[in-house]
């Protein structure tokens, strides 16, 4: 459900405010796929994720699964022809339901929070802290995530 508000990330870019450059945007922790349909299929072909080999042994899979004639009738007869073409349709296909509004509610607590309607409790309190910490939070995770994108 995570990947739900992905869609409202924008392309990796670097904001600039004065002196203070902020990377902002991209899917991924480092930012390197720019659509939801390029995250989409990072995970079949990580090693730690899905472990498949290569684009054609996922479209093999997918083409033999119960849902394959949704994406023929989506995307037409010919669509498992091409594994390069197919394994491209099928980040489209997750795009797309990533993309759906129906599960965008913004009702999570921290949401609520934000909206004054709860108070967090003292370990919700502890883990907020902790994520706005120069040292150890979200500032922390900004100086790696700059690091990554240069190297």
């Amino acid at each position: 459900m995570r990947n739900f508000y992905s869609h409202l990330s924008p392309a990796f870019s670097f904001r600039v405010t004065g002196e203070d450059i902020d990377p902002i945007g991209g899917l991924f922790w480092d930012g390197r796929a720019d659509t939801l349909a390029q995250q989409a299929l990072g995970p079949f072909l990580n090693a730690t994720e899905m472990n498949n080999p290569n684009a054609a042994s996922v479209v093999t899979k997918i083409a033999k699964a119960s849902y394959a004639k949704d994406l023929i009738a989506e995307f037409g007869p010919h669509v498992f022809k091409s594994p390069e073409l197919a394994f491209q349709k099928i980040g489209v296909a997750i795009a797309v339901f990533e993309s759906r509004e129906d599960p965008l509610r913004f009702s999570s607590r921290y949401d609520c929070f934000i909206h004054g309607k709860v108070q967090l409790n003292a370990s919700e309190a502890r883990g907020l802290k902790t994520f706005m910490d120069p040292a150890r939070g979200i500032h922390a995770q900004r100086i790696l995530y700059q690091t990554a994108r240069c190297c």
